[in-house]
């Protein structure tokens, strides 16, 4: 039977190169969570129509990911699902923004909405699969390199704090602040995969928090996961 890799932020960057390399090194079937679903003409550029499904998805809407769970479920039936790369990220460096539920976007399409998406389809989950989420070096005071592009470090003090986007440090501009969220909801998809990695219903799967580092795109030299919106 062919295996099933459900990807967010599949349509560009690391998303796209993640679902480029299964389609290449494996016949398994791809489903990709897109906030355009029309818009994926590189996607589909990559992955031949037969083994990718694209379905709507934003991962700042709990509805949005509620129907794509219920989507996903329908397609699937009893099959299960080999991976769930959680890749879909948003960094703004502008004023703060709010989801309709008043969350901090940032916090919400890069924590929350994975959260409920790997919560949804956890009973899906093939043995062994492996639940990807993505992490970054951004929330660590003393990574050089995150210091050298403005940030400096998760501004992490409760949870409530950290969905609401409330930061402490009142020397920082609206850039830093922004920063700060963004470094934040990379602390928490750190906290996700650990506290997923010691649930019992996650007992015979295998989850990892991945920092992509570094890549060449046209940012130039720009984090992979920081590219305003990939879902």
């Amino acid at each position: 039977m062919t295996a099933v890799h459900i990807i967010t932020g599949a349509t560009s960057g690391l998303g796209l190169s993640v679902a480029k390399r299964l389609a290449e090194k494996t016949g398994d079937l791809i489903i990709a969570g897109a906030r355009n679903p029309a818009g994926t003409d590189a996607l589909k550029r990559m992955v031949s129509a037969g083994r990718l499904d694209v379905l709507r998805l934003d991962t700042a809407s709990p509805d949005l990911v509620k129907n794509f769970v219920s989507e996903i479920k329908d397609r699937l039936g009893d099959q299960k699902i080999a991976s769930l790369s959680c890749i879909a990220g948003l960094q703004i460096l502008g004023p703060q923004k709010l989801t309709a539920n008043g969350i901090d976007e940032t916090f919400a399409t890069n924590v929350m909405g994975h959260v409920h998406l790997v919560d949804g389809l956890r009973d899906h989950l093939a043995p062994g699969a492996s639940v990807i989420t993505i992490g970054s070096g951004t929330h660590d005071p003393n990574n050089k390199l995150a210091s050298r592009a403005g940030f400096a470090g998760a501004d992490f003090t409760t949870a409530h704090a950290a969905a609401m986007g409330e930061t402490t440090r009142p020397e920082r501009d609206e850039r830093g602040r922004a920063l700060d969220r963004y470094a934040t909801s990379k602390l928490c998809a750190i906290y996700h995969a650990a506290a997923a990695a010691g649930e019992p219903a996650f007992s015979n799967v295998r989850i990892y928090c991945f920092d992509p580092g570094l890549i060449h795109e046209r940012f130039s030299m720009a984090r992979a996961d920081t590219a305003s919106v990939s879902a």
